[in-house]
């Protein structure tokens, strides 16, 4: 039996962007420890889901934590149950839920622009420095955003859909993308897609297109998938909704709750370096769409895009919470339109149109190879020796593809240009687990390992004066806390007073704590030891383990030690 052609070069296209997105995301997670404060929680988590036994009830530190739904939880504790601890195993998930946005993008682009712009969709969108960076990161994004992303892809290829199997099947997997966005981080997954539906058939008055959404079958797919977590929590927790639903959701939108301020323009900003090195392709491909306003209701599907874009700009741009993640949602439709400009004008042969834009690609890819060397040398009293190689191998991959890049330009030759700058792109980003691990805070590990096989029953662990994320998973066990209060756990002490004894806050009652006969130790940040001494100076104080950045010191010495 022989395919048809376009159904063998569908198979080929996935099976090797699979493979090269394979080898990108996961080629390196291993090489970066895990990273304070976002790794270090939401790595906790998942553990003490483990550990505990309590999947439906997520704690952090022992502490009741409703902040977020619990899926990509679920997800992170099931790949520990499986393959244990590693780094490799901790970042599986966000790897692998990036690799299925990818390929969702190449399907979605292929459908409506066909199978060049599918290609190169898919290309930019993992490519590009937001969407690869957080691949690699264990945080709660990547999986709202391909899920939301996946759900609106199967809504607009089954809103043109002929009626039939095909079209509630692409309507089911829309309800099921969009139910598992909000079992990722909430009901503003509803809202942000609620309201594009809504914006594209204003612009398009498509309003004869609400009977073809299938909406009864929707309200089953999701009260299916969300409704059982958020009932047994709320029937788990009186307090959850007040938290979860009111504080969460609308006080983190309409008021600063985490001293996470930015200004309005903050997203207009950070959308384009997030799309580097691709931004170059933003303007004209921008300028594309918006100049078929006329013709809009022949290019739906750009239409469609655009707004998708522009209103998860605006809805972020106007909350009063901003992190740089939360522009995420706003790239996949921007890599398909991207996608679409670059792959209609190299099938029109149009290499004239496109060489500007490869100039500054090229350009850009120079600029970044002095960038990395000025970055590491302002950041050089927080680096590691490790950080050099990593530093001189990424800035030669910038400077060798940016300059030949260039020489393929002066030759007329644009798509030598293109693919070499490609290749530079692609080769730095395998660098970037090796740099980024220079620039995050320093972590734990080392001194939870050290700790770990030395514990005995009836020691007791403490941070001082700060909150180290990262430290309980090294661990294995929750941490307790010396003059130090973690706003996020506040609401979980305030469930569960029982926990508050855990967090000796009053300086008065260290003493106490200090002296008794159990072994007592503390992690806290090497500037911070002088200051307990200071405070307590008539307390013992063993230091067990330093470095530049964190000491480990008990109320006992070692054995062995003289005293």
């Amino acid at each position: 039996m022989h395919l048809p052609e376009s159904t063998r070069s569908l198979r080929q296209d996935l099976a090797l962007l699979a493979l090269f997105f394979g080898v990108l995301f996961f080629g390196t997670t291993w090489v970066r420890p895990l990273g304070n404060p976002d790794e270090g929680r939401y790595s906790e988590i998942p553990r003490e889901m483990v550990d505990g036994g309590d999947w439906i009830l997520p704690r952090l530190n022992g502490v009741l934590y409703f902040y977020k739904p619990p899926l990509p939880y679920w997800l992170h504790a099931s790949a520990i149950t499986v393959g244990g601890h590693s780094l490799w195993v901790l970042r599986f998930w966000p790897a692998a839920i990036s690799l299925l946005g990818v390929l969702g993008t190449y399907l979605a682009a292929r459908h409506f622009y066909g199978r060049l712009a599918g290609v190169f969709g898919a290309l930019i969108l993992g490519t590009s420095l937001l969407f690869f960076g957080l691949s690699q990161v264990i945080t709660l994004d990547p999986f709202v955003s391909v899920f939301m992303t996946l759900g609106l892809y199967a809504y607009l290829v089954g809103l043109y859909a002929p009626p039939g199997n095909v079209r509630r099947w692409l309507f089911a997997g829309f309800y099921t993308g969009i139910s598992l966005a909000v079992m990722s981080k909430g009901f503003m997954a509803i809202a942000i897609p609620g309201a594009i539906i809504f914006l594209w058939f204003l612009v398009l008055n498509e309003w004869r297109r609400l009977r073809d959404l299938h909406l009864v079958m929707g309200a089953v797919i999701f009260l299916i998938i969300v409704g059982p977590w958020h009932l047994a929590a709320a029937l788990a927790n009186p307090n959850w909704f007040d938290f979860y639903v009111i504080h969460e959701h609308f006080d983190r939108y309409l008021h600063d709750v985490s001293d996470r301020t930015q200004p309005f323009w903050y997203f207009l900003v950070l959308l384009p370096i997030g799309l580097l090195p691709w931004t170059i392709f933003l303007p004209q491909t921008l300028i594309d769409v918006v100049k078929s306003w006329g013709e809009r209701r022949e290019r739906p599907a750009s239409w469609f895009l655009l707004i998708w874009a522009a209103f998860v700009v605006v809805f972020f741009s106007l909350s009063q919470s901003k992190l740089p993640t939360y522009i995420l949602p706003a790239m996949p439709p921007l890599a398909i339109l991207m996608g679409r400009y670059v792959a209609l004008r190299i099938e029109e042969r149009r290499w004239e149109v496109l060489r500007p834009a490869i100039w500054w690609l090229a350009g850009l890819l120079l600029v970044l190879a002095l960038v990395l060397p000025v970055l590491a040398w302002v950041r050089s009293d927080d680096m590691t020796s490790g950080a050099t190689p990593w530093i001189i191998v990424a800035a030669l991959m910038l400077i060798v593809s940016g300059g030949v890049a260039i020489r393929f330009l002066r030759k007329k030759e644009e798509a030598l240009a293109l693919l070499t700058a490609f290749a530079g792109v692609v080769l730095t980003l395998l660098c970037f687990n090796g740099l980024a691990a220079q620039f995050q805070q320093p972590g734990t590990r080392a001194f939870a390992e050290f700790l770990k096989p030395k514990l005995q029953p009836g020691d007791r662990v403490y941070h001082f004066a700060d909150y180290f994320q990262d430290f309980p998973f090294y661990l294995g066990q929750p941490v307790d806390l010396l003059m130090q209060f973690p706003n996020e756990q506040t609401f979980g002490v305030e469930w569960e007073p029982d926990q508050a004894s855990r967090y000796i806050v009053d300086q008065a009652d260290i003493p106490a704590a200090w002296s008794a006969p159990e072994r007592q130790f503390a992690l806290a940040h090497a500037e911070h030891l002088p200051i307990y001494q200071q405070l307590f100076p008539d307390l013992p104080v063993y230091v067990w383990m330093a470095d530049p950045n964190y000491v480990l010191f008990s109320n006992r010495p070692m054995e062995n030690e003289p005293h």
